[in-house]
Formats: structure tokens, sequence, C-alpha cells
């Protein structure tokens, strides 16, 4: 009888775990449509994907400066992960379309069963990174030297954000050398 009630016990944790992790999108279909129902986004349909593809419009944050923080949802690069206090998150890589690849990641995040919610984004100069590593978001910033070319900086920044209040926040900066 208790290896029956054990069993189920496990088995409905593993259900909530599953349903905790679908809150938010896995799929370019479900990505887009969070992102079209974020006010602080827009889709720009005047700038269509060169692939053709419709699931990856060109997207801007609105009220950023001109020519800054947009792409072209790259999905199939999104990372998903859980932070050490338990909120889920999203970073969705924008692909600028040129050989400076993602400038912007927009970062959403959810607590269990309730719906994602928009906190921020993060920007940079090009080959922007978002990953969570060991419950915590980091992002990876190339840190080019004078001299150094586009293909190989000297080093990179990694900066480690937290989400307070519904906003991102830095937490910590630091460098590392080229590896």
């Amino acid at each position: 009888m208790h290896r029956y009630l054990f069993a189920a016990v496990c088995l409905s944790i593993g259900v909530v775990a599953t349903a905790a992790a679908s809150v938010l999108p896995t799929t370019a279909s479900g990505m887009l449509a969070l992102v079209k129902a974020t006010p602080q986004l827009e889709v720009d349909p005047t700038l269509p994907n060169p692939s053709g593809d419709r699931s990856s419009p060109w997207v801007r944050v609105k009220h950023s400066p001109e020519g800054t923080n947009g792409g072209y949802i790259a999905a199939e690069y999104a990372q998903h992960g859980t932070l050490s206090d338990g909120l889920q998150v999203l970073a969705l890589p924008l692909n600028s379309g040129g050989s400076g690849g993602v400038f912007t990641q927009l970062i959403f995040a959810a607590h269990s069963a309730r719906a994602p919610h928009y906190v921020g984004y993060l920007s940079s100069g090009g080959h922007l990174g978002v990953h969570v590593v060991h419950g915590a978001l980091v992002a990876e910033y190339p840190d080019y030297a004078e001299n150094d070319a586009q293909c190989c900086p000297s080093h990179y920044l990694h900066q480690k954000y937290a989400i307070v209040d519904g906003k991102l926040h830095l937490v910590s900066t630091w460098r590392t050398s080229k590896m």
C-alpha cells in the first residue's frame, strides 16, 4: 500500500512540475503570441524575415533608442530556466540579421501557474548570450580590445541579473579572458 501511495505522490509531483515548466512557451508560435501580447513590444510588419518565416518577425522594444533593441525572433535559441527563487524565465533572442547576430534578448518570467510577464530586455553591441546558470540569469557580452577582429574578442563580460518587483536588476559584473 505504501509503495502505491509513494508512486502516486511521485506521479502527482511530476505532473505538477511538468505543468509548472510549461507556463512559458516552448514553441515559436507560442513565443510569438507572448511577444504580440506584450504592450512594451511591437512587431514591425514592414520588415518581413528574409527567410520568409512568419513565426520570426522583426520585433522592437517600444520607446528604445531608434535603431537599437530589435531583431527577428530566434525562438530556436531561446533559453528556459528556473532561478534559485523558483521563478521560471525565458530569454528570447532577437537576431539582427547581420554579422553581429543577437543584440537584444527579451526576458519573460512566471511563477508556477501564473501567466508569464515581460520583465525587460538586455542589449549589447552584438553576440549577446543569456543563460540560466546555477539558478541565476547571466548575460555574456564580447569585450573587444582596440585591435580585436569582430570574430575574436579578447575578453567577455558576464553580468548576473535578478528579477525584483517584476523588473531586471543588475547584481554583479565580471570579466573573463577568451577561452
